[in-house]
Parts: C-alpha cells; sequence; structure tokens
C-alpha cells in the first residue's frame, strides 16, 4: 500500500492559483498533470510549495533573490517560508530607500544553517523541558 500524501490540483484550482499569485504566461508556470509530481516534476521544471509565494516569493525571481540562493548554495526548497519573508522584506527596504541590495550586508545580518537531525531533535526538547 503507498503511505505517501498526494494532493492533486484540477485545472481550475490551478487557475485559481496562478490568478491568486499573479503568475503570467512568460513565467512558465504549468499545470503538471496526472505523470508528474513535486517529487519528479516535468523536464526542466522544479516543484514549489505554495507557502513560499505567500510569504512573499513572487516570478520572476530578483537578481538579489537568486544570488542568496547561489551564494548559500541552497535551492528554494530548502528555505522555510519565513527565511524567505526575511530575504524578500530586507530587499524591499533596500530598494524603497533606492539602495541596491548588497549580499554582504545581508549575510552580516542573517547566517543560514543547516544542523543536523539529532541537534534539532535536542533543541526542541530542551526548549519543551525549560517551560
Amino acid at each position: 500500500m503507498d503511505s505517501s500524501i498526494s494532493i492533486t490540483l484540477t485545472p481550475g484550482q490551478f487557475s485559481t492559483l496562478q490568478e491568486r499569485y499573479g503568475f503570467h504566461p512568460e513565467d512558465g508556470v504549468t499545470f503538471v498533470g496526472e505523470h508528474a509530481s513535486f517529487i519528479n516534476p516535468p523536464e526542466g521544471k522544479f516543484g514549489t510549495y505554495t507557502k513560499h509565494f505567500d510569504a512573499g516569493y513572487r516570478l520572476p525571481t530578483s537578481d538579489f533573490f537568486r544570488e542568496v540562493l547561489h551564494t548559500h548554495k541552497v535551492h528554494i526548497n530548502q528555505f522555510l517560508p519565513n527565511g524567505i519573508n526575511k530575504l524578500v522584506a530586507f530587499e524591499m527596504l533596500y530598494r524603497a530607500n533606492g539602495i541596491k541590495p548588497d549580499i554582504w550586508v545581508f549575510r552580516h545580518f542573517f547566517v543560514s544553517m543547516f544542523l543536523p537531525l539529532v541537534r534539532v531533535i535536542r533543541s526542541l526538547f530542551v526548549s519543551i523541558v525549560r517551560f
């Protein structure tokens, strides 16, 4: 028995997502259909979470956004929504003040962390015990 979770959108639901997040035809966002999935996307595509768009991720991405991904050697799906929110807010604050966002200033204020699962579980346990 397959225990994986699968959410399949109808073409109508996909159209609603396109409208909600402002996807344009030139963005290349497509309905995956029956034989593709988030894990197994069509050739040349990648799946991402709708929560990323709720956090401020938009297509096309900015040069600064792509620079952060490239510098930290991460894929968009490795970001939690609150991380995307901070990145987008940082860029917006800079641009609102007429300043080009700088990757080195961003890195001064925000540090990426990759924690082994054991450390994450231990830190969660310690947090629970302290309260």
